[in-house]
Order: structure tokens, then sequence, then C-alpha cells
């Protein structure tokens, strides 16, 4: 759970922190390129070496598939059709870039039972914050 962002989100909430939202699942999303050895490029360190991923080539000359690439880097929270109307789309931002463009998996991640496990783990710690803050009593 402490890898996932929901998880780390209701825990500063609970903490008293601020939460900013996220628009991007990954460095994929960002435009990240990855130099494998035989000369190809990629957006994404757990897809480098298969085909399915390959943006195109730095060596012997540089070459990018412009279409290839905007794929990758469409999937964002605003971007996404698939994400447009979710209320979670700023804690999950899409899914994982390597399953939707390289593995044709629509990724819809069970975010709401993640969140609830977080909230409910974290509740007690909520509780306890709130039971020590002390009493504003409104003047009449």
């Amino acid at each position: 759970m402490k890898n996932f962002r929901g998880y780390n989100q209701v825990g500063e909430l609970c903490r008293g922190g601020r939460v900013a939202p996220v628009f991007w699942r990954c460095e994929a999303v960002l435009g990240q390129l990855v130099f494998d050895p035989s000369g190809d490029l990629f957006t994404c360190f757990e897809a480098a070496g298969q085909d399915k991923a390959k943006i195109g080539r730095y060596f012997p000359e540089v070459e990018i598939d412009a279409a290839r690439l905007q794929q990758w880097t469409s999937l964002n929270s605003f971007e996404s059709p698939s994400c447009s109307a979710c209320r979670f789309r700023f804690t999950c931002a899409s899914g994982c870039p390597w399953h939707i463009v390289g593995q044709g998996v629509t990724e819809c991640l069970p975010i709401e039972e993640e969140l609830d496990l977080a909230w409910n783990h974290f509740a007690p710690v909520l509780m306890r914050r709130l039971a020590d803050q002390p009493s504003n009593p409104r003047a009449p």
C-alpha cells in the first residue's frame, strides 16, 4: 500500500497536510527517453527492449515516430478520454502507460477500493488527531 499514491495522499490529509492532484502516472508520459544497447528508443524502463513499446531509434540516425510518442504522452488526467469523467482521475492519473499503449489493456485501477483501505488504515490516526484538538466553544 505504501507505494500507492492514494495511500500517501490519504495519509498526508490525515496528518493535516495538503495534497496536490496527480496529472500523470510516470515519466513515460513526460517524454522520458530510454536508450537500449541496440539503438532503439523507448519511453518506459519496464518496456525497454520490447517492440510494442518502441518509439524510434537513436542509431545509426535519430528517428522518432511522433504518432507513437503521442500515444504515450497523451496519457494524463486531462487528455485521456476514458478518464475525463472519473472522480478519481487526480489520484490514479490514467493508469500505467505500458499496460495501455504497449499491451492494449484498458487499465482502470481499483482506486476506490484502495482509497477505502487507506482511509480505514488512517482512521485511528485521524480520530486521535481530532480528539486531541482543544474544543473551540463559540461565544454567545
